[in-house]
């Protein structure tokens, strides 16, 4: 029938703060690190956009080994990075696509255990 209730509350809050740390220490590696390198090394606006189609990509290669080649999932993911990317980029500052990030997290976790 299913785990006994203190089971199944440790799980889900367990499986949420995988979701809450997983967003954190992606945003610090794709924004506070990798985003942060790769705009610097571009000294022309005009290159700002290569540097989040680099982030972008990386991070859908990381994501792709846990949700495939669905290409709906594909570009969410690429949406939302752009998303990041450009969020960090205009305001210079992690944790506003950290909280981004980990509201995503927080909602899609949400509909696999309400839905």
């Amino acid at each position: 029938l299913g785990f006994p209730f203190s089971a199944r509350v440790e799980w889900e809050l367990n499986a949420l703060l995988l979701t809450l740390n997983s967003a954190i220490a992606e945003e610090l590696f794709f924004s506070l690190f990798l985003a942060a390198l790769l705009l610097n090394m571009v000294s022309k606006k005009n290159f700002v956009f290569l540097a989040g189609i680099g982030s972008t990509l990386l991070f859908v290669l990381l994501h792709n080994t846990v949700y495939g080649t669905n290409e709906k999932v594909i570009f969410y993911i690429m949406g939302l990075r752009l998303l990041y990317f450009l969020v960090y980029y205009k305001s210079r500052r992690t944790s506003i696509p950290m909280l981004l990030h980990c509201l995503n997290n927080f909602l899609c976790m949400g509909t696999i255990f309400f839905l």
